[in-house]
């Protein structure tokens, strides 16, 4: 009696063995399955990246950011402190009735133009888009920091695109 239970014992110690081998045996594939897939994941987003990087440089290119001539420009004034004052002076002109002054088409639904958003493009220009809710239509302004902290803005060109 003795002898079967250690047979028995054998048998299903035998059996916890086999079973612990096949379960490990199926998690190092299925962990090597998922590494490989990780990898693969791991090379796509890279290359998404370097995609990213080298657009986000090119549309970089026209900013006073890395324009090394605009910003000793304002090398006085410090260009962290300028971008955002002279865009803050840009959409107070948004606070006149009748539509902004930098716009230079008459109102056409009933309602102002406002400066929805713009980008400084250097230490002289502007490029901003305006809306009256329907209309839509963009401005290249020139702009001046003056000594006494105004900024004065003046209309280049602009354009207006048509009711769709």
């Amino acid at each position: 009696m003795k002898s079967r239970i250690f047979m028995y014992l054998f048998i299903c110690a035998a059996l916890i063995a086999l079973w612990q081998f096949t379960s490990a045996k199926n998690y190092a594939v299925a962990a090597d399955a998922k590494i490989k897939k990780m990898t693969e994941n791991v090379e796509k987003y890279k290359d998404s990246l370097k995609t990213l990087s080298k657009a986000n440089a090119e549309l970089a290119n026209f900013t006073l950011a890395n324009d090394d001539l605009g910003l000793e420009y304002f090398a006085e004034f410090g260009y962290e402190k300028v971008i955002p004052y002279v865009g803050d002076k840009l959409i107070e002109t948004n606070g006149v009735a009748t539509s902004n002054p930098l716009v230079p088409y008459d109102m056409m639904n009933g309602k102002p133009y406002i400066v929805n958003s713009y980008k400084i493009i250097n230490h002289r220009w502007i490029v901003a888009d305006f809306t009256d809710g329907k209309t839509w239509g963009q401005i290249l302004v020139k702009y001046f920091l003056n000594d006494d902290g105004s900024v004065d803005f003046e209309t280049v060109e602009s354009l207006i695109y048509p009711d769709m």
